[in-house]
């Protein structure tokens, strides 16, 4: 199978010990080139499989926080300037299911009227009072909040930013077992998966065990059922969706 993965660290337990070398794309192309069949799995955003009621996810191996995550953070361009008063956001166009939760906090946490709050990508006006930050560029900042705290704060459940996501609605179990081994590994060994000089061993060794999660058991899987039905009333993600696992 042609596999897909993010480029940013939060992936390597997952693919670190695969044989099969994944493409490494954001996620935005990851989910493209699974639409267009170039992919069969990937590590691709949850948002996708609300977009594609036919696509499946790899039960047991998530990938996500249980609390603050470190690497999606929203930052404020301004003194002054919240979830509560923001007017302007650079969503980028890199994570999908960053995006909507940006905006799922804001309208329904913190009541936000959505037509009221520009989203601006990738073309900018050059006046955003936020942006969206993901991946390894978050990581060297601690500007602005933490959105999986806010989430996981708010609703006490855990949020799954992505997972292995096919496009049909069966795989091969080997392939599935090889997933789930070369993550628990991965774990075990942590520190032989991590070739990063950018940051220091002992900040991506507590970023890679504590601030990510890999799991995709019961709390994880209501996790993503809370998110997609707030998503659902906001209109922000289509009616009549149900979570195929694989």
């Amino acid at each position: 199978m042609n596999l897909g993965a993010v480029p940013y660290l939060n992936v390597l337990p997952l693919i670190a010990q695969l044989e099969e070398q994944p493409r490494l794309e954001v996620p935005a192309a990851l989910v493209r080139l699974l639409k267009i069949g170039e992919l069969d799995l990937a590590t691709a955003p949850i948002v996708a499989l609300f977009q594609n009621p036919d696509w499946s996810l790899v039960d047991g191996i998530g990938l996500g926080t249980k609390g603050a995550v470190k690497s999606v953070r929203l930052i404020f361009n301004r003194e002054g300037i919240n979830l509560q008063n923001v007017r302007s956001i650079d969503a980028g166009m890199e994570s999908m299911s960053s995006i909507l939760l940006v905006k799922v906090l804001l309208a329904s946490k913190y009541k936000r009227n959505l037509e009221e709050i520009e989203f601006t990508g990738p073309i900018l006006t050059g006046n955003e009072e936020a942006q969206l930050v993901i991946g390894d560029k978050a990581l060297k900042t601690d500007k602005g909040i933490d959105l999986g705290l806010e989430w996981t704060s708010w609703t006490n459940l855990p949020f799954v930013f992505a997972g292995w996501v096919s496009r049909q609605r069966t795989i091969d179990r080997g392939l599935v077992q090889r997933l789930k081994d070369c993550r628990d590994q991965s774990l075990k060994n942590i520190e032989s998966i991590i070739d990063e000089k950018e940051f220091p061993l002992p900040f991506l060794k507590s970023y890679l065990t504590e601030n990510i999660s890999y799991e995709l058991g019961e709390p994880e899987k209501k996790g993503i059922e809370l998110f997609y039905r707030y998503a659902a009333e906001l209109g922000l993600a289509p009616k009549g969706w149900s979570l195929n696992l694989i």
